[in-house]
């Protein structure tokens, strides 16, 4: 069945020198899944360029459906360019619900007189899976709705709202923010077991192996040493590491024997952000 999962959507761009009127709608969204259990497309691209954007319409690169077991298909990216928005239409680059809702797209905004541009990740308050881009130019960002931002690299924004039901989740990358961050109640930067993983790491946890208490492994260390772990051959815990006023590295896993190299807990992750002006944690 070659085109039973969802197709993906596709590609518009408009170059628009006068007034582009959206009342009607745009979308490049990915199309559903027809057999049972298999994954919705990923939304498409659009891309547009117009003196005046305006209208009460729709542009969406939404994602499609996954049908029963299979996942939803990402949002896609929309990106917007002009001198003049009166738009106040609908729109929406929402990862596709299904077994597991896909990850927000992104929507990108700018006047040809503004800098900065203005980044949107919304998923339309779904719980679903990662959004993520390499670019790094300065951007004002909101995050909300659901979404979840992985980067793969360090970062530097003009400002920052993390709102409530958005949520970053770095690892080790560093988050520059030239102006404000904001994270406000329900919203959050995340980086709870991130970090190495057990066994690995610095301060790993140690682990032992008898008859009688089978693997026992000790915690892993960090600004603290890890416990040790008990039973009849006691396993100690990983020792501290780095230093107090500049700590970068992610935290140590505990310690797990080697036919279960992911059974202990994975270290936390690292935060690292430079804000310039004010950083507001209400989340």
């Amino acid at each position: 069945y070659p085109y039973a999962g969802g197709e993906g959507g596709g590609g518009i761009f408009l170059n628009v020198a006068g007034t582009l009127r959206v009342d009607g709608r745009i979308s490049a969204g990915g199309g559903a899944a027809i057999i049972p259990n298999l994954g919705g497309g990923s939304g498409g691209s659009i891309w547009l360029t117009a003196g005046t954007l305006a209208g009460g319409g729709v542009i969406l690169a939404n994602g499609g459906l996954g049908n029963g077991l299979g996942g939803g298909g990402g949002g896609g990216r929309i990106a917007l360019q002009y001198s003049t928005n009166v738009f106040l239409g609908v729109l929406s680059a929402y990862g596709g619900s299904g077994y597991t809702p896909g990850g927000a797209g992104t929507i990108y905004s700018k006047a040809n007189n503004q800098l900065p541009g203005q980044l949107l990740v919304d998923n339309g308050g779904q719980a679903g899976t990662n959004t993520s881009w390499t670019e790094s130019g300065g951007m004002d960002l909101t995050v909300k709705g659901g979404a979840v931002i992985a980067l793969p690299n360090s970062q530097a924004f003009s400002n920052l709202l993390v709102a409530s039901n958005g949520w970053i989740t770095p690892t080790r990358q560093l988050l520059t923010v030239t102006g404000n961050a904001t994270v406000q109640a329900g919203g959050g930067i995340i980086a709870d077991g991130t970090g190495y993983v057990s066994g690995l790491g610095p301060g790993a946890g140690k682990y032992t192996v008898s008859s009688t208490s089978g693997t026992v492994g000790g915690g892993g260390g960090y600004g603290g040493y890890g416990a040790a772990g008990g039973g009849a051959v006691p396993a100690s815990g990983g020792s501290t590491y780095q230093r107090v006023t500049n700590p970068t590295d992610p935290g140590s896993g505990g310690g797990s024997g080697s036919q279960s190299s992911l059974a202990g807990g994975a270290g936390g992750g690292a935060v690292r952000m430079n804000v310039t002006g004010m950083l507001l944690v209400n989340g």
